[in-house]
C-alpha cells in the first residue's frame, strides 16, 4: 500500500487527466473523518468498474430492498405473495379433489395459468330435492343465480314432457290444449270409470299446442274419459 503525502488534490491532478484538464479526486467535504487512515477500496470485479453520480444511482437502480432480494432467492415460480410484510413466497393455483376444474401452469413457469371445467374431477353423486344448481339468468346479462332441484322440477313440470286432462264436457269433440311446442306427440285416452283404453275416430294437431278429438260418441257423464299426450321430439 502506498502513502501519499502533501495535497491530495495536487496528487490526484498528476494522475487524473483528461483534455487538458485537473480531474481532483477528493474526500467528502461534507464528512469529518475521525479514523487516522481511512481505506476507499474498489468493487470486487475483476474487470473495468464506473463511477455513478447520485442522480444515476437514484434514476437508473432500484434501492436495495428485502422483498427484491427475497424474490431473487425463490427460484422456479412466477406467482410471489407477501403475506406477512417482508416476507416473501412462491404461491400456484391448485384444483381441489371433486373441485371440477383442471389447472394448467398453476404455477405460471410455463405459460399463463388457466382453468377448464374438468367433469372428471367430480364426484358421481345422487342428488336431493334441497341441492342446488347453478345457472345463468340471461334477462341479467347472464348473471350467475342458483336454483334448488325440487324448484327446477316444479318449473318444468310434467307439461315439458307430457300433458294429462280430462274429456267429460259431453260433447263429442274436444280441443285440447298443451304447452309441449311440438306436433310429434302421442295421444292416448282411458276410460276414467273403467280404466280401459278408449279409441276415437279422429286425432287432428291443429298446431303445436293444440289437438282436437273427435268421437261417434261424447264421454260418459260424472267420470269422462282421460286424454293423455306425450312429447316425443
Amino acid at each position: 500500500m502506498a502513502n501519499m503525502w502533501g495535497s491530495w488534490a495536487k496528487q490526484f491532478a498528476s494522475i487524473f487527466l483528461k483534455d487538458g484538464k485537473d480531474i481532483v479526486l477528493q474526500p467528502n467535504q461534507t464528512i469529518t473523518y475521525e479514523a487516522e487512515v481511512q481505506t476507499v477500496e474498489l468493487p470486487a470485479v475483476d474487470g473495468p468498474c464506473v463511477l455513478l453520480s447520485r442522480g444515476e444511482a437514484d434514476a437508473d437502480y432500484q434501492p436495495l430492498n428485502n422483498r427484491l432480494t427475497e424474490i431473487t432467492q425463490l427460484g422456479v415460480g412466477l406467482i410471489v405473495s407477501d403475506p406477512a410484510n417482508d416476507n416473501v413466497t412462491t404461491r400456484s393455483i391448485g384444483a381441489p379433489g371433486f373441485g371440477g376444474l383442471s389447472v394448467t401452469n398453476g404455477d405460471g413457469v410455463a405459460g399463463n395459468p388457466s382453468l377448464s371445467i374438468d367433469f372428471a374431477n367430480l364426484e358421481l353423486y345422487t342428488p336431493l330435492l334441497s341441492d342446488v344448481l347453478m345457472f345463468g339468468e340471461v334477462a341479467d346479462g347472464g348473471s350467475p343465480k342458483a336454483v334448488t332441484i325440487s324448484d327446477l322440477g316444479a318449473l318444468i313440470g310434467p307439461g315439458a314432457y307430457g300433458y294429462a286432462e280430462t274429456w267429460d264436457n259431453g260433447e263429442t269433440s274436444i280441443v285440447i290444449t298443451h304447452n309441449l311446442d311440438s306436433l310429434d306427440v302421442m295421444v292416448q285416452l282411458y276410460d276414467v270409470a273403467s280404466k280401459d283404453s278408449i279409441m276415437i275416430d279422429q286425432m287432428y294437431r291443429v298446431n303445436e299446442n293444440n289437438i282436437q278429438l273427435l268421437a261417434s260418441e261424447a264421454p260418459p257423464s260424472g267420470s269422462g274419459w282421460r286424454v293423455l299426450v306425450q312429447k316425443i321430439a
